[in-house]
């Protein structure tokens, strides 16, 4: 997926990238929508994982250190989260 880029925004509305977000993203829709409306770049990749993977990517199980790779880079506080 390609998309046109101003200087300012891409041309894409809010309802569009909520709408290819859709169920892919780990994201909830205002976390979607916050970083949509915070970020002076946002690029939206699409990856296609046919064959790529023994299972769908849902059922994967990560181990901690990925586990907390990904809440950082949510921006999520790792000290105040529960991880068995």
């Amino acid at each position: 997926m390609f998309l046109e880029v101003t200087k300012s925004k891409a041309v894409i509305s809010l309802e569009e990238y909520l709408k290819q977000a859709g169920n892919k993203s780990i994201f909830l829709s205002d976390e979607l929508t916050a970083i949509y409306n915070g970020k002076n770049t946002l690029v939206m990749v699409e990856i296609i994982y046919n064959g790529l993977f023994d299972a769908h990517p849902y059922n994967i199980e990560y181990n901690k250190e990925q586990f907390i790779k990904i809440l950082e880079m949510a921006d999520k506080n790792v000290q105040n989260t529960i991880i068995d």
